[in-house]
């Protein structure tokens, strides 16, 4: 999905597209950082998942 626009500017597309294209690829691999770090966050502060619960015993 980054990478489309570029393509399309390769391939020689013209008008608003060869603007927008370095800024959608900016953004978009942006996010992807972003997330990337988020998660590796969460992952050092042990709130990535959830805490396990303790299971009742049933009665019989």
């Amino acid at each position: 999905m980054a990478t489309a626009p570029v393509r399309l500017v390769a391939h020689g597309d013209a008008g608003a597209l060869s603007v927008l294209a370095p800024a959608l690829f900016l953004a978009a691999n942006g996010l992807v950082l972003g997330l990337a770090i988020m998660t590796v966050m969460l992952l050092l502060r042990g709130k990535m998942f959830a805490a396990p619960t303790a299971v009742s015993q049933a009665r019989t």
